[in-house]
């Protein structure tokens, strides 16, 4: 099974959630902290992380 943490852009702030329920949603006011929390989960659950910058794009992690 695949395993997902998300970085995800919202009202000037960024979200940090997982698809497993064991994780909380953490909200966060700067990327670089919301990237770095959520390096250390997909680590700690040995998931992918994926970065959403906006609804259609991508970023690099």
């Amino acid at each position: 099974m695949f395993r997902t943490v998300f970085v995800i852009a919202k009202s000037g702030t960024w979200l940090v959630k997982s698809d497993e329920r064991n994780h909380h949603t953490q909200l966060f006011t700067t990327q670089k902290a919301a990237v770095s929390y959520g390096r250390e989960i997909a680590k700690t659950m040995k998931a992918d992380l994926v970065i959403r910058t906006n609804i259609n794009t991508l970023g690099k992690p």
